[in-house]
């Protein structure tokens, strides 16, 4: 341990120098970041997850996110704990690449790591994240991994329960994985494998503390497979550039295909290794534009080599799992082909496994200078990407973040007017998105649902949600501009949630209407029964 002590001291600087850089300018707080800070707020005010709320991912994130709200209600206490737990993954990375690699280069590849993969403007970012069920799945999949790499039963089967009770399709694929390497090992589980009970057995505990009873359970899953089976989520996904679709399909593999080109004729070369690796290193500057779209596809790359070296029977057992380890974290991605998607969760990984299997046939020291030239390319574009934004500082009493400079004015006006107008006891609605507004206010609103996006008209059906405001009777009602066109359905009003809003207009009057820009409306109630 102490040999490793300078090391991790180098990508500990090293990430608070970037966590300083790009706190609360990572990805969108409105779209991406609201749901995950307001459900904690409900939770807060006394709703519970599942029979009040929606849970869509696992409950812990959500849970240990309500008790940092129970010290103080602030998101930037989550953005904290998002760094805290991206640091942990980087310093279990570390340990991994240790396996494989000397204690100096694994600190290099984990600092390139840092700035390729955790700070990035992306909506599955690790800093400001989606989602925090799938950030501690992630760090419980890392963990997992290396309690196999080092041969530690106890935490190995501890984690699998933790990474359930996240997600649990993770955890499926994680098992799977495992269950196989232990099969082509030739080793039965032990019986510590109970433990893979404590975490789950605990989160029931949580359900029968609650009074969650099994008919909450099976109405949300109701509405999970409602979600999963939308037509909206659809579009999303072929907004998106999914590999099934047969354009995209088409579209990618020209480019992999060029790219495997490129990677097979330096591996013919392989006895002049210098050559092919000026071949690799030409090829990486002249497709890095292509790298940053297709990213995912390397995923490809990866598998296509691991069969070869497997069938060749080349790959030690530890090559095995951290082989293993990079599929379940780019599996998301090998369905989508944009580089700002899930593929940060896998990218380096998936690089570093090429580099292990490459440097089999390829000179090791120019492939090494290699790929830390192309995750350094990556991690620039990154700082550029962020640098280059045009955002402005707004400041609350529930947290500080950055918004885009055209959303700047727009944004602290509406703030200011709900701050100035809205009474204690009055309730507030945000639609279509950002809950944030909601959370800054310290105003619930008393849905199921937490965001009015054209999914959620879909799968909860638009009388309802009508319904569910007429016995509401929300006070104000705040319609933020946000464009939704990726579901299908641009504008909110116009495109979808029609009679939503002519219900609104029977039923509320207009009190402001802030234009900069973009407008926002803001609503009142007519009268109270």
């Amino acid at each position: 341990m102490k040999k490793n002590i300078g090391y991790i001291l180098i990508i500990t600087l090293v990430f608070i120098v970037f966590s300083l850089y790009f706190f609360a300018k990572c990805g969108s707080i409105f779209v991406d970041f609201s749901r995950e800070a307001y459900i904690p707020f409900q939770m807060v005010s006394g709703e519970k997850l599942i029979k009040d709320i929606f849970l869509i991912y696992g409950f812990w994130g959500y849970f240990i996110n309500f008790l940092i709200y129970k010290i103080q209600p602030n998101f930037n206490l989550l953005m904290i704990e998002a760094h805290i737990i991206s640091y942990f993954i980087v310093l279990i990375t570390y340990f991994i690449i240790k396996k494989f690699e000397t204690s100096k280069k694994a600190a290099v590849f984990c600092s390139l790591f840092i700035l390729s993969s955790i700070f990035s403007d992306s909506v599955f970012t690790f800093v400001q994240p989606y989602s925090f069920s799938t950030l501690w799945a992630i760090a419980g999949i890392n963990l997992a991994f290396f309690a196999l790499l080092y041969k530690k039963e106890t935490l190995l089967y501890l984690t699998l329960g933790f990474i359930f009770i996240n997600r649990i399709e993770l955890f499926i694929l994680t098992l799977g994985a495992i269950t196989l390497y232990f099969i082509y090992i030739k080793k039965l589980p032990s019986k510590k494998a109970g433990y893979i009970l404590i975490f789950p057995f605990l989160n029931l505990i949580w359900l029968i503390f609650n009074q969650i009873s099994l008919s909450d359970i099976l109405n949300n899953l109701n509405y999970i497979n409602a979600q999963l089976h939308a037509k909206s989520l659809s579009f999303l996904y072929r907004c998106t550039g999914v590999f099934f679709e047969f354009e995209v399909f088409i579209k990618s593999i020209k480019n992999l295909s060029i790219l495997a080109f490129v990677f097979s004729m330096a591996y013919l070369l392989k006895r002049y290794s210098k050559i092919a690796s000026y071949v690799l290193i030409i090829s990486f500057f002249v497709f890095i534009p292509r790298l940053y779209t297709y990213i995912n596809f390397s995923l490809i790359l990866l598998i296509i080599f691991s069969i070869y070296y497997f069938i060749k029977k080349k790959l030690s057992n530890d090559e095995i799992i951290i082989l293993l380890l990079s599929f379940i974290l780019a599996s998301k991605s090998v369905f989508n082909v944009q580089w700002f998607s899930y593929s940060n969760y896998g990218f380096f990984v998936v690089v570093f496994c090429l580099y292990i299997l490459f440097k089999k046939n390829l000179d090791k020291n120019w492939l090494y200078v290699i790929f830390c030239v192309l995750l350094l390319c990556c991690g620039f574009y990154n700082f550029l990407n962020i640098r280059n934004k045009d955002v402005k500082l707004i400041k609350t009493p529930k947290g500080n973040f950055y918004i885009s400079s055209q959303f700047y004015n727009v944004t602290k006006k509406t703030i200011d007017y709900i701050a100035q107008n809205l009474k204690e006891n009055e309730t507030m609605l945000t639609v279509p998105e950002g809950q944030i507004l909601n959370l800054i206010a310290n105003k619930g609103w008393g849905f199921y649902n937490t965001t009015f996006i054209p999914l959620d008209f879909e799968i909860f059906g638009e009388n309802n949600l009508i319904q569910k405001l007429r016995e509401n009777k929300t006070d104000y009602i705040v319609i933020f501009p946000r464009d939704t066109s990726e579901y299908g359905a641009a504008e909110f009003c116009k495109n979808y949630a029609v009679d939503f809003c002519s219900y609104i207009s029977d039923n509320y009057k207009i009190v402001n209407v802030i234009d900069e820009i973009y407008k926002v409306y803001i609503y009142k109630i007519n009268k109270k029964e």
